[in-house]
């Protein structure tokens, strides 16, 4: 993570000798990673701010957890779309153009299911944090990019295992 931008407004929150060793944006916040501490950003009014050694950080996965499971959706809607096209293509078949369409609109409908509905966030707590608290302090891990999420979460485990 190098050429981070700093706002004024976190700049002003940072002692003298710290500096910001990582950033990512989740949940409309910016989650600042220091050399000593990670910093939760929303607005000037929203701000906090956690020491390593209170941190712990947790992968939670949720929705189509297992791979068999997410296959398994995806077939059937490729069964779906498979039904909707050849129920188009077949002149001999006299279903209703609703009926063909919906067939068409399930499978893209399962398999849409399938790929986005399965999501995983990193769980950042700390001692007496609520549920509020612990909504708060979520980084979203997306399917696709999660590559950010991962080396930002590896960044605070390390300083919050090694503090």
């Amino acid at each position: 993570m190098q050429n981070i931008e700093v706002p004024k407004s976190i700049k002003g929150k940072l002692s003298k000798d710290e500096a910001i060793i990582g950033k990512i944006s989740s949940g409309g916040a910016d989650y600042y990673a220091t050399d000593e501490r990670l910093l939760r950003f929303k607005s000037v009014s929203d701000y906090q701010a956690l020491k390593y050694p209170q941190i712990s950080i947790t992968f939670t996965k949720y929705g189509i957890g297992t791979r068999i499971g997410q296959i398994f959706i995806i077939l059937l809607g490729l069964y779906f779309i498979a039904i909707g096209i050849a129920s188009f293509i077949d002149p001999d078949l006299s279903a209703p153009f609703g009926a063909k369409l919906l067939f068409f609109v399930m499978g893209i409908g399962a398999i849409t299911v399938a790929l986005v509905l399965g999501y995983a966030h990193y769980q950042i707590a700390a001692p007496g944090f609520d549920k509020n608290e612990l909504k708060r302090w979520r980084i979203q891990r997306y399917r696709w990019g999660s590559g950010n999420a991962d080396e930002f979460a590896k960044l605070v485990k390390e300083r919050s295992d090694n503090a």
